[in-house]
C-alpha cells in the first residue's frame, strides 16, 4: 500500500523493521536487502529533505528578498509620497508666502496711499484753517476797530444828542408858553409837532402898544439847521417889533427879510439860499382890526361860519 502511494518514508521505516526481523531470524541475505533498500531510501529521503530544506531556504530567501523588495518599494513609494506631500506642502507654503507677500505689498500700498491722502487732506485743512485764522484775525481786528469806532460814534452821538436835547430846551424856552398866550387871546389852541427833536418851524407872539402880533414861521431845513434859523428868526422878530417898534405886518416882513439876508451875508455873495416862510397877523384890540401879511404862507380865517384863505 505504501508502495502504491509511493510513501518513501513509510517504506523506509518498514524496510528498517524487516531488516531487524530478518537479522533476528538469521536471514542475513534478506536483512541485508532490507537494510540496503532502507539506506537507499533514507539517502534519497535525506537528499530530498536536504533539497527540500535548501529549496525552502531558497524560497524563504526569495520571500525575504521579495518582502524586502516589497518593503523597499513601499518605502520608496512612501518616500515618494512623502516627497510629493512635502513638495506639495512646499508649494502650498510658497503660494501662501507669495500671497502673504502680495497682501503685505498691497496693504503697504493701500496704507501709503491712504497716508498720502490723509496727509494731503491734512495739508489742505491746515492751510484752510490758517487762512480762516488769518481771516478771523483780520475780522477780529476790524471788529475791534469797529467797536472802537462805534464806541466813539456812540459817545459822539450821545454828546450830539445831549447838545440837541439842550437845544430843544432852549428852543422850547423861546416859544411863548400857554400863560403868555392867554394874555393875548381868550380862545386859542397851538398845534406844534416838530419832525425832529428840534424844529425849523416855530411860532412867535408879542404885544406892543395894544397891538397883539402873532406869527407862524417855517424856516429852511429841518432839525438842527432849521433850529438855528428859528433862533435867528426869533431874535430878529424880537428886535424888529419889541425894540424897533415896527408894527405894520408888511414892514415887519420887509425888515425881517433885510435882517435875515444881512445875518447870512447873502448880499455879499454867500452861497446860502436859506430863508423863512412867514404868516404874520397884527390884531388891534382898540380898533378891532386884523392885519395880515404873508411870505409863502397863507392865512385861513372864519367869518360868519365860513372859512376863507
Amino acid at each position: 500500500l505504501a508502495r502504491e502511494f509511493n510513501d518513501k518514508s513509510t517504506i523506509s521505516d518498514i524496510n528498517k523493521k524487516l531488516s531487524l526481523i530478518s537479522y533476528q531470524q538469521e536471514d542475513f541475505a534478506k536483512a541485508y536487502d532490507y537494510l540496503y533498500e532502507y539506506v537507499e531510501i533514507s539517502d534519497s529521503l535525506y537528499a530530498s529533505n536536504v533539497k527540500r530544506q535548501e529549496a525552502d531556504k531558497i524560497l524563504k530567501r526569495q520571500s525575504e528578498i521579495q518582502t524586502q523588495l516589497e518593503s523597499s518599494v513601499e518605502e520608496k513609494e512612501q518616500s515618494i509620497q512623502e516627497l510629493e506631500i512635502k513638495n506639495l506642502q512646499n508649494e502650498v507654503e510658497a503660494e501662501r508666502a507669495k500671497n502673504t507677500r502680495n497682501i503685505a505689498i498691497l496693504s503697504t500700498l493701500v496704507i501709503l496711499i491712504a497716508g498720502a491722502l490723509l496727509w494731503y487732506g491734512y495739508q489742505i485743512k491746515r492751510r484752510a484753517n490758517h487762512a480762516l485764522e488769518e481771516k478771523n484775525k483780520k475780522i477780529n481786528e476790524q471788529n475791534s476797530k469797529l467797536e472802537v469806532l462805534n464806541k466813539e460814534l456812540q459817545e459822539s452821538n450821545e454828546r450830539v444828542m445831549a447838545s440837541i436835547r439842550y437845544a430843544e430846551k432852549i428852543q422850547n424856552a423861546i416859544l411863548p408858553d400857554e400863560a403868555t398866550m392867554k394874555t393875548y387871546f381868550d380862545d386859542f389852541y397851538i398845534l406844534f409837532k416838530p419832525k425832529d427833536i428840534v424844529s425849523g418851524d416855530f411860532y412867535w407872539a408879542s404885544r406892543v402898544s395894544g397891538i397883539n402880533i402873532f406869527a407862524v414861521i417855517d424856516c429852511t431845513g429841518h432839525g438842527v439847521p432849521g433850529a438855528f434859523m428859528s433862533m435867528i428868526g426869533n431874535t430878529l422878530l424880537n428886535e424888529i417889533v419889541n425894540v424897533k417898534k415896527i408894527l405894520e405886518p408888511n414892514l415887519i416882513l420887509e425888515e425881517l427879510d433885510r435882517s435875515v439876508r444881512k445875518s447870512l451875508n447873502q448880499d455879499k455873495g454867500s452861497n446860502t439860499n436859506d430863508g423863512m416862510d412867514v404868516c404874520l397877523v397884527c390884531y388891534d384890540e382898540a380898533a378891532k382890526t386884523v392885519k395880515f401879511c404873508g411870505a409863502g404862507r397863507p392865512l385861513y380865517f372864519a367869518c360868519d361860519g365860513e372859512f376863507s384863505m
